[in-house]
């Protein structure tokens, strides 16, 4: 590897990881912000909805300036909200009839306030006390529409544990350190181990190394371009695809079956006769395949059709299963549609 690739491969987060991150911050609803608010999201909403190719550095930095200003805003509504609430309570009696008044007619509000020819919140443009008084409505509606949101690092928990989004900020949940990160499933199983641009990534060999998908699929380095992958012959040689699959040989990116030998190896081919190679796939190519795989003597799949095990009931494939042999359940002698269920008596093992 050059040292250029060397460099990219130590220091450039996982591509997919801050596309997954960007998709989700754009599909968050912005509905609760004033059009103001909204305009100042709009040209960074741009950027990072075309940021698909942009370098990662660039597109992290894109990340880390919108969560700051979506925070922003969110902390300024936060305070805004509180201040009008606290009105609301002062109000006593008065502020129950209104919340009640305003939670009939705030439904038709607030659809005014979001349909709006020119895109614009009538309120946006309304003197001060005509905004407060709409504010006010509003929150009555949202009063009896609650919208569940985390408040506590305690609410993240299940985000917490799948890819390290441990802590409440902002009503959302974010990463906070590469603890996070590794103590979360995503590290486990995708090498996703260290925080970069506030999402969790593998930007080491180590991470792959020691992840799930290393000793499955043989994915145990970090690409140029931020993916764990196989790079040796030893990463398939070494995985469970080949031991279960007969993908041993390492083509690309990927671990895939180049020989008979290997398929025959296979614990594909122990079980469902899986013992031969066909278009770069380990599958039955022989009835022999079958007859002496497991899913013949416990199913009585014991037929080739179609690269695959299958029963086509027979009397002598029932018999070879193995319920029959050690339990004397066998077909009828008029032959079953299957070796178990409907037909099936019980005679002495043959």
């Amino acid at each position: 590897m050059t040292s250029r690739s060397a460099y990219r491969a130590a220091h450039e987060p996982n591509r997919r990881a801050l596309l997954r991150r960007r998709d989700q911050l754009l599909a968050r609803p912005l509905g609760h912000l004033t059009w103001h608010q909204r305009a100042r999201l709009k040209g960074l909403r741009a950027q990072l909805a075309n940021a698909d190719r942009d370098p990662l550095d660039h597109l992290a930095a894109l990340l880390r300036d919108y969560e700051a200003e979506l925070y922003a805003q969110d902390a300024a509504n936060r305070q805004d909200e509180a201040r009008r609430r606290g009105l609301l309570r002062n109000l006593g009696f008065v502020g129950l009839v209104l919340v009640a008044m305003a939670s009939v007619l705030g439904f038709f509000v607030h659809r005014s306030f979001t349909h709006h020819r020119d895109g614009r919140h009538p309120r946006d443009q309304a003197p001060a006390f005509a905004r407060l008084l709409a504010e006010l409505t509003l929150d009555a509606h949202r009063f009896w529409h609650f919208e569940c949101v985390p408040m506590t690092d305690a609410d993240c928990a299940s985000t917490c544990s799948d890819d390290g989004r441990c802590h409440a900020v902002a009503d959302t949940c974010v990463v906070g350190g590469n603890d996070d990160c590794r103590g979360s499933r995503d590290c486990q199983h995708h090498g996703d181990c260290a925080m970069v641009g506030s999402v969790c990534v593998a930007t080491e060999d180590g991470h792959c190394a020691a992840s799930e998908i290393c000793a499955e699929d043989g994915r145990c380095h970090l690409s140029d371009d931020g993916w764990c992958e196989p790079r040796d012959p030893e990463d398939c040689r070494e995985a469970a695809v080949c031991r279960e699959a007969g993908r041993c040989t390492l083509s690309g990116q990927a671990c895939v079956a180049r020989s008979s030998a290997d398929c025959a190896a296979s614990e594909g081919c122990r079980s469902k006769g899986a013992c031969g190679l066909r278009d770069g796939t380990c599958v039955p190519t022989e009835v022999d395949h079958c007859m002496q795989a497991t899913v013949c003597r416990w199913q009585g799949e014991c037929d080739l059709a179609s690269n695959r095990c299958t029963s086509v009931p027979a009397p002598e494939d029932c018999r070879r299963m193995t319920t029959c042999v050690a339990s004397g359940f066998c077909p009828a002698e008029d032959l079953p549609a299957h070796c178990a269920g409907e037909g099936v008596k019980r005679r002495g093992p043959v």
